[in-house]
């Protein structure tokens, strides 16, 4: 005689966390894919659960912004008021119609979603928004918050291929994304671009665009091997396979290079009207147009940085600062300050409130940084972490007795 079991959904669900992982591990992956954070193992184990029953339903629902933005809010509002006990906190919903948690799901969800928003309002990793100012120190400094939320950055980018096809890259499945010519275009499990090139010479050269929005950041590696990792607002120009006597690449914005060596073949990058002359090096390019030069910094090789007739061979530790036509060799430069985006900080060293701001504004997506009254003439000196949130930031920048007023997207410095 056969006896017949029959699931029930949540029969289901149970049997699936068994197998994966219990609800504070997976709030804990939930986690750190909001903050672009994953290793390739937790990224393979996220992936597993996700093909499993209804999981992918759920994880739409956990991870969308306004339903975390309201349970960012209760918690907040709790935290504020938590001494009077004027508010009370229902993960199944709050002060009417302010519903944080669905009525009718398993309890694995709430308890997986309560854990999510509970991370994500200790880390500060959401700027709480309410239509109401609330105080934020001990001072009794006040801050407006506004319904809009300035996030930090993450892996965001646009390839626009030979054509004029565009690939939302992350939004794009893990594997082949195109051909273009004889190379294939692959996503890389951890995220990167990469160029698989054939031995076959292609008949013409194509171009491809990787473009970076404000707030985002990515990494692609060309036919040649060689790596790039892309800041915010900026974009290359490439070929998809290097088939002449050079390797040339057009830049907008700021990169940092690692150069396959290839003697015979130099590598070039042409950003702002400067070019730069490489053999096999490692080196950082930043020519945003908004900012009042363009630095090339040296890190391991050599580079020969070239703007019209001019030109300046530069060795490791030392900078090369574009100004109107003219080189200026700095021969000890400050490699943090110039490698601190690709290792996920803020780097300032006497820094204007004006170079702060153009910083943040290009990692926080901000549309307007307005100064209002006198401008300090106070700089700043110090390290701030670019996966903080906005409101974190300018908190520390505030101990330098600086200023800020937040409403929606823009920023207003105060003295």
């Amino acid at each position: 005689m056969y006896r017949c079991v029959v699931d029930t959904p949540e029969d289901h669900l149970i049997r699936l966390f068994k197998n994966y992982m219990g609800p504070e591990q997976l709030a804990d992956l939930i986690h750190k894919h909001l903050k672009n954070n994953l290793s390739v193992e937790e990224r393979e184990r996220l992936e597993g659960w996700l093909k499993e029953g209804d999981n992918r339903e759920h994880f739409t629902r956990m991870t969308d912004e306004e339903y975390l933005l309201q349970g960012l809010t209760i918690l907040h509002e709790a935290e504020l008021s938590r001494e009077s006990d004027k508010s009370h906190m229902d993960w199944n919903g709050a002060s009417g119609s302010a519903r944080v948690l669905p009525m009718g799901f398993p309890i694995w969800y709430k308890v997986v979603a309560a854990a999510i928003i509970l991370l994500l309002f200790v880390g500060g990793y959401f700027y709480l928004s309410h239509n109401r100012t609330y105080n934020k120190s001990r001072t009794g400094e006040q801050i407006v918050a506004r319904k809009n939320v300035l996030l930090p950055g993450g892996n965001h980018a646009i390839l626009t291929i030979a054509g004029g096809g565009k690939i939302v890259l992350d939004n794009a499945s893990n594997g082949l994304l195109t051909k273009q010519g004889t190379t294939s275009v692959v996503k890389l499990s951890d995220g990167k671009l990469a160029y698989n090139g054939s031995t076959e010479k292609a008949s013409t050269t194509e171009y491809n665009t990787i473009s970076t929005p404000r707030g985002g950041q990515y990494q692609v590696e060309l036919p040649d091997g060689t790596n790039i990792w892309l800041n915010s607002a900026s974009s290359l120009k490439f070929p998809t396979a290097f088939n002449r006597k050079d390797r040339s690449v057009e830049l907008e914005g700021e990169a940092y290079f690692e150069v396959a060596q290839n003697a015979s073949m130099p590598f070039y990058v042409t950003a702002n009207g400067v070019r730069v002359n490489v053999l096999g090096t490692k080196f950082n390019v930043n020519a945003y147009t908004d900012e009042p030069n363009a630095k090339i910094t040296l890190l391991q090789g050599s580079v020969k940085v070239q703007v019209d007739q001019a030109g300046s061979l530069l060795k490791p530790g030392q900078q090369a600062r574009v100004v109107a036509g003219k080189i200026d060799l700095i021969k000890k430069a400050d490699l943090d300050e110039a490698m601190a985006w690709k290792n996920g900080k803020f780097h300032f060293n006497n820094a204007s409130i004006e170079t702060v701001m153009r910083q943040l504004s290009r990692w926080y997506d901000i549309e307007e940084v307005r100064y209002e009254g006198a401008r300090t003439a106070n700089t700043f000196t110090g390290d701030i972490d670019r996966d903080y949130s906005i409101s974190d930031a300018l908190k520390i920048l505030e101990l330098s007795n600086v200023h800020f007023r937040i409403e929606d997207k823009k920023i207003m410095v105060l003295p």
